[in-house]
């Protein structure tokens, strides 16, 4: 963090946080609320695993490559919802669908269930503990 700045002091009540991966991984980690919004079944969304067994407690989900990627390539292929196959996978040479960010914003307002979520991803339930201290 003292690179990134330059010589220049953090604020107080400065938070930095960094999601575990990519921030799909937190969406996804609702895994109810995920696949029921992509149209897709449940279990194609992998499995929460600790991959520490000195600390079992820090789960993720265990995506073969990146969340992002996996997302576009083995989540959004499967989806019934031919809207969300045509605005989240790439044409082509594109790194992500057309309008893959626009598409992600009403699930994140409308239907992510941060709590849900926080049960599949240790590093966003530690994100939520530490703004919820740092809030009150």
């Amino acid at each position: 963090m003292k690179d990134w700045l330059k010589g220049d002091s953090l604020r107080n009540g400065f938070l930095f946080r960094v999601a575990c991966d990519e921030g799909e991984s937190w969406l996804m980690s609702d895994i109810i609320g995920f696949s029921k919004w992509l149209s897709i079944d449940q279990s194609l969304i992998p499995i929460p695993i600790s991959k520490d067994k000195k600390k079992p407690e820090y789960i993720e989900l265990n995506f073969s490559f990146k969340p992002s990627l996996y997302l576009m390539q083995k989540l959004a292929t499967c989806s019934t919802n031919v809207s969300l196959r045509e605005r989240l996978i790439p044409k082509a040479y594109a790194k992500k669908g057309p309008e893959y960010n626009s598409t992600l914003l009403p699930f994140i307002r409308d239907i992510w269930n941060v709590e849900e979520a926080a049960l599949n991803s240790y590093s966003l339930r530690k994100a939520v503990e530490r703004i919820q201290r740092f809030s009150i």
